[in-house]
């Protein structure tokens, strides 16, 4: 299984982001065709990465994501387009968060100790909290990105409120990768589910 834990977007935010994604795609013009654009039901904030888990480790990332949400929710605020590792070379676009990185880094922080408790590998960088729009096209040719962004943020208003995480199955296909949630915690613990559901 690929798995990764996540803060989910509610309807409302992933909209705000969609419409920011689809104004710069008009604005690229046909260089949009050089990246794999995120779907919206697709866009969240990732707080760790765990790659290919084996069956065995599962209830093991579920123990980790359990022990580690023990903060209070909290709210936070999207803000401005960028794109690693520059909009001169853009290989992942990217909105980043312009209120509640704190406490968004300090969950990831949680959630690292307590799953290294378990077993799994540390992170290698401290997070910096994003919503991914889209990553270049394996051998798309490098363009610049500044142009696209313009000098206005309509994600500055899409405010998120986290109350749990996720953890999350990423299916790969032939286009776009399937989700499924395997479990969602609550801040403080209490798990929501662990039924898995498309």
């Amino acid at each position: 299984m690929r798995l990764f834990v996540a803060i989910e977007l509610d309807e409302a935010q992933r909209a705000a982001v969609a419409a920011r994604s689809w104004a710069m795609q008009e604005a690229l013009g046909a260089e949009a065709r050089r990246i794999r654009w995120v779907a919206p039901d697709h866009l969240h904030i990732t707080l760790k990465f765990l790659g290919e888990v084996a069956a065995p480790m599962l209830e093991a990332a579920r123990r980790g994501v359990r022990a580690a949400v023990i903060s209070p929710p909290f709210a936070g605020r999207l803000g401005r387009v960028s794109a690693f590792p520059a909009t001169a070379r853009p290989r992942v676009i990217w909105i980043g968060v312009a209120a509640g990185h704190e406490p968004l880094v300090a969950l990831a922080e949680m959630l690292d100790r307590a799953l290294v408790d378990d077993g799994f590998l540390p992170e290698a960088w401290p997070l910096v909290p994003d919503v991914t729009l889209g990553r270049l096209r394996r051998n798309a040719q490098i363009f610049v990105l500044s142009h696209a962004i313009g000098p206005g943020d309509a994600t500055n208003c899409a405010e998120f409120h986290v109350h749990s995480v996720v953890l999350i199955e990423s299916v790969l296909g032939p286009a776009d990768p399937t989700y499924r949630t395997v479990e969602t915690v609550r801040l403080g613990g209490l798990p929501v589910s662990g039924r898995v559901s498309s």
